[in-house]
């Protein structure tokens, strides 16, 4: 009986941190041995209650009312065992076994009880600040306060964006979207900048308040988001369009920076290249 008692506790905590938001996304960024243990913790945690709730339903006997009611037997009859022959032992393995089976009962229960009072962005920040890796804090850092990033990827390509959204119910973040603001390239050799595309340019043109376009066709605001593996980044960080102004200026003789032309902010600006 011991065996199946193990296994239930296993079930319902398996069920809890299946069905749990906060569970679910907490249990998919640990190891292995921790998901398991998580897991018997909260069965032991229900089948305590299930044990509990057994021996006041026991107190009162109501099993044994509502079979004798309804089928006119009792516990007693159906498990071979009378008020004589019943030992200690037996009664603590009996409650056991029907607390555990509450606990498969109550853990479905319980996950969505705590769905229901979890509130969701407040569970999105505690998993990123607390159990997300670096990548995953710094792309919501940067989403929560709208700081536009800087994203290189293996081919070379390069956005300038606004983080849109960062998928956090597989566990490790594997890829995520941002609405992009510039797009280029890294020159092949000195892997220096050069913007080619200004999304934000079109945006003030041709979208009105809400993102839809002004003459009624057309692309709109969502149809620009852009989703990003994480596995094709070669570098990310955070960018400053200001900054990277006052950076490209002229500041002397340096033979390694060439003029380069290009629009940003609806100016026409010729700065030199600045490696990013």
């Amino acid at each position: 009986m011991g065996a199946f008692a193990v296994a239930f506790i296993l079930i319902s905590g398996y069920i809890y941190v299946s069905i749990s938001t906060f569970q679910k996304h907490v249990t998919r960024r640990e190891d292995g041995h921790r998901y398991y243990f998580r897991c018997g913790a909260y069965g032991i945690l229900f089948c305590t209650i299930g044990c509990i709730i057994a021996i006041v339903l026991d107190g009162f006997d109501l099993p044994s009312f509502l079979l004798n009611y309804f089928f006119g037997t009792s516990l007693e009859q159906l498990l071979g065992i009378t008020k004589y022959t019943k030992t200690f032992q037996e009664y603590l393995t009996f409650k056991l076994m029907l607390g555990s089976g509450f606990a498969v009962l109550l853990a479905p229960i319980g996950a969505k009880l705590e769905n229901c009072l979890r509130d969701e962005e407040n569970t999105r920040k505690y998993i990123h600040q607390v159990k997300s890796p670096a990548l995953e804090k710094f792309l919501f850092e940067c989403g929560e306060n709208l700081q536009t990033v800087l994203i290189t990827l293996k081919s070379r390509k390069v956005y300038v964006g606004i983080v849109n959204d960062i998928p956090i119910e597989s566990g490790e973040v594997e890829h995520f979207t941002i609405l992009p603001i510039l797009s280029g390239y890294r020159e092949k050799d000195k892997l220096t900048v050069i913007f080619t595309t200004n999304y934000y340019q079109h945006y003030q043109h041709h979208l009105d308040d809400h993102g839809e376009p002004i003459n009624g066709s057309g692309a709109c605001l969502d149809d620009f988001v852009e989703m990003i593996p994480v596995s094709e980044i070669a570098h990310i960080g955070s960018f400053d369009i200001d900054t990277y102004k006052q950076l490209i200026k002229p500041i002397g003789d340096i033979p390694w920076m060439e003029p380069q032309s290009y629009s940003i902010n609806n100016e026409n600006i010729v700065y030199p290249q600045a490696d990013l």
